[in-house]
């Protein structure tokens, strides 16, 4: 766990998948304009003051996950953290998980959270329970680019789908899977959320963008 988990540059983003950190480093990297490290890093820890080392936290429920990250040989080392998760069905608990590394009080009516040199960007609506937020987004984003072939590709959805509809009778899988049928016919090479915005570049100037390409400007500039 600690060679896992040890974060290698000053500057951290902590995300809870693929998906989130492909997105977040394209971001940073395009619209930031500074440099990312992705997953393990085994090379010395960076000392470069515009790098983010963007690092996934599989199962952020639970804390044994957070208490491990704290407990790295670097984590001391971190001058700046920002962390992107879900609300999910409910923002409070979500934002008790972080209370050992965010010492900052927890208002309802804002997604964002500073304390010093460190935030907390919590991503949906609690009453949302049927998909995570990146999915809405990115099906906001689609919307505005490319709605009739989103629409056109329904039929491709119903095929590729298949996968992640029959596990069991999870209604969470259902618009993810759509995304992926969309990707599927628009992105040849790449079907992940990451190679759709690599090659529709132009998604990444959507004002759905918006509050996540601030908070992280907030953060890492």
């Amino acid at each position: 766990m600690e060679h896992k988990m040890n974060p290698m540059a000053k500057k951290v983003l902590l995300v809870e998948g693929n998906d989130e950190r492909d997105l977040c480093y394209l971001l940073i990297n395009k619209k930031l304009g500074l440099k990312c490290i992705i997953g393990k890093y085994d090379k010395t820890f960076i000392e470069d003051d515009d790098t983010i080392h963007i690092m996934t936290i599989n199962k952020v429920d639970n804390k044994n996950h957070i208490t491990s990250f704290i407990k790295t040989s670097n984590y001391n080392n971190i001058e700046k953290l920002a962390i992107v998760v879900d609300a999910e069905s409910n923002a409070q608990k979500r934002f008790n998980i972080f209370n050992d590394i965010i010492k900052c009080e927890y208002n309802q009516n804002k997604n964002i959270y500073y304390d010093d040199y460190k935030g907390l960007f919590i991503t949906s609506k609690t009453d949302d329970k049927t998909s995570g937020y990146l999915e809405h987004l990115v099906e906001k984003i689609i919307l505005e680019n490319d709605k009739d072939l989103y629409n056109d590709c329904v039929n491709n959805f119903f095929h590729c789908a298949d996968n992640y509809i029959n596990q069991g009778s999870n209604k969470a899988h259902l618009l993810k899977a759509k995304i992926l049928a969309f990707i599927s016919v628009r992105c040849k090479k790449r079907n992940t959320v990451g190679g759709l915005f690599q090659k529709c570049s132009h998604y990444l100037d959507s004002n759905v963008l918006y509050d996540l390409i601030d908070f992280l400007n907030n953060m890492f500039k």
